[in-house]
């Protein structure tokens, strides 16, 4: 499904020896899903190199407090850790996960309750493994057990090697009825994964082949929040949009993940299209149009479309497809709901994205 500017960079990072293809272990039907295992490290060099290129001001450590959109300019003040920075602008794009900036902005949107949010998490990785004897260890047959047996938090388990070390990322972690929003229940959110981490290691040490002499050698500097804030825009995109494989004229990004739906109980809705699925341009546009373009998981999508859109390589078509739609934007001095869908969609196939 990859194209574009997101297949050159998973191609870099697999050139580099920093990424590889595995066959996806939980599966319903023959398909076409695999997972990019890849060095975190790398991944962050590479992106930030790509940014530095195009010449992007990184501005790190900042959130932005206010925003102002008219009909012709916007404006947004971040605040650094020691300092405060106005920026006029043309476009604002929101890639922030949460809608932060629609939000700041005025523009609808919705968050489910907190109890009904999916579960958080809080991945880490495990040094010096033997990824002879992992590789022949099935993780998958022995979770809903160890969830019985409470040596897992949830039926949840994923073990997976870092190229280019002997470290083995883990997704186990499990906490539900966390609100993003709020300062204090974060802390606490990080304060009981971190403590599930630190019970779980020895697990996984004295239970899975491969990890006996393993040790914990990086948590997430952030939290996994796998359910958010979204926009309302000019179409939501649904459940059956995604089982039917939808075509649409405005089609920015394929999406290939199955839907995903982590229930607060820990149980899981899981569905495997037959192929990959469109996203149609108009998800990100904000049912008011203007001059913000909403990308990342953020967009307008139904619980069901969501829990297959809301994954890392989806979000990157998405933000490559809010790039180049900011391009004809700023080239034509037009709002981004002024911008033609299908013609964007067909600049897209040109790159080589797979719409």
């Amino acid at each position: 499904m990859l194209g574009g500017t997101v297949r050159e960079i998973v191609d870099k990072l697999i050139d580099d020896n920093e990424a590889v293809y595995y066959p996806m272990r939980t599966r319903t039907r023959p398909g076409n899903v695999l997972l990019l295992r890849y060095n975190i490290e790398a991944f962050k060099h590479l992106l930030e190199s790509y940014a530095i290129h195009a010449g992007v001001t990184i501005l790190y450590n900042s959130v932005v407090q206010r925003a102002v959109e008219s009909n012709n300019t916007c404006k947004v003040e971040v605040r650094g850790l020691f300092d405060m920075s106005e920026i006029d602008c043309k476009l604002i794009i929101d890639s922030t996960g949460n809608a932060s900036v629609a939000n700041l902005l005025g523009h609808e949107t919705t968050i489910p309750p907190v109890g009904e949010r999916f579960p958080a998490a809080l991945i880490f990785k495990l040094g010096n493994v033997d990824f002879e004897k992992l590789e022949g260890f099935d993780w998958v047959s022995v979770r809903d057990r160890w969830y019985r047996e409470g040596i897992l938090p949830s039926p949840m388990l994923a073990l997976a090697p870092c190229p280019n070390t002997n470290e083995a990322i883990v997704n186990v972690t499990y906490i539900t009825g966390v609100d993003q929003e709020s300062t204090a229940a974060m802390s606490q959110a990080y304060i009981t994964l971190r403590q599930q981490v630190a019970s779980l290691v020895p697990a996984l040490k004295n239970n899975v082949p491969g990890l006996e002499n393993s040790f914990l050698s990086a948590t997430a500097p952030v939290l996994g929040i796998r359910d958010a804030r979204k926009i309302v825009g000019k179409y939501q995109l649904t459940g059956d949009d995604v089982k039917t494989m939808r075509d649409f004229e405005d089609a920015v990004t394929p999406s290939s993940w199955p839907v995903d739906v982590h229930l607060p109980d820990g149980g899981n809705v899981w569905y495997e299209t037959e192929r990959p699925y469109k996203i149609p341009y108009r998800v990100m546009v904000p049912k008011n149009g203007g001059r913000l373009l909403v990308t990342g998981r953020s967009i307008d999508a139904d619980e069901t479309a969501f829990s297959s859109a809301r994954v890392i390589p989806t979000c990157m078509g998405l933000g490559e497809a809010a790039g180049e739609a900011a391009a004809i934007a700023v080239a034509r001095d037009i709002p981004f709901d002024k911008v033609d869908g299908a013609m964007l969609s067909k600049l897209l196939r040109e790159k080589g994205v797979q719409v």
